[in-house]
């Protein structure tokens, strides 16, 4: 397990390297500009998505996706510290914290970017999953609910996911929507982890 970890981060500094330096010498030779608004720095310490907030897409279109990767290595790397201070039958309570916070970012923030981006606007959806995994392990009634939901539940959630998903856009012309949708769309797709 650690091997791969291992593996990926260096595929994603991989990632950074050509992102900031091969392309723009490809670009170069093309006789195309290759004035990158990027900062690499950003980049290799997993805060891109802070980098993107401010100064919007990176020229090197393969960057752009990182801010995921971004978000995802934040909450990793806070993670452990919350399971340290936390007794694990009471991890419920950062639980809950981290999804108010959520919530709170999303209700007083109106950046669409920042919504979609954000580690405050994402990290609902890495907690609910985390949340799924704690409650697998502690409450035998969630366990038994999620093992045996019939193959016609597990059909209608995931009918009701790909509505919520593709029909976002039109949902999110209400603000309460624009609130939920990553927690509805995370707990949609939760009995299929």
């Amino acid at each position: 397990m650690v091997k791969k970890g291992f593996k990926n981060l260096a595929i994603v500094f991989l990632i950074v390297f050509f992102g900031f330096t091969i392309y723009p010498y490809i670009r170069g030779i093309l006789g195309q500009s290759t004035n990158e608004k990027a900062n690499a720095i950003y980049y290799f310490t997993f805060l891109n998505n802070f980098d993107f907030l401010n100064k919007g897409f990176p020229y090197s279109s393969i960057l752009a996706v990182l801010w995921s990767v971004a978000v995802e290595e934040q909450f990793y790397l806070i993670w452990p510290i919350i399971i340290y201070l936390f007794p694990l039958k009471k991890l419920w309570i950062p639980f809950s914290i981290i999804i108010c916070i959520n919530l709170l970012f999303r209700t007083f923030n109106n950046n669409n970017l920042a919504l979609e981006i954000h580690t405050l606007s994402c990290i609902g959806d890495l907690t609910i999953g985390a949340f799924g995994a704690w409650l697998i392990n502690f409450s035998r009634r969630f366990k038994s609910h999620i093992e045996f939901l019939s193959l016609y539940k597990i059909i209608i959630l995931y009918i009701t996911f790909f509505l919520a998903y593709f029909l976002k856009d039109e949902f999110l012309t209400f603000q309460i929507f624009k609130v939920f949708e990553r927690l509805i769309l995370a707990i949609l797709i939760l009995p299929s982890f």
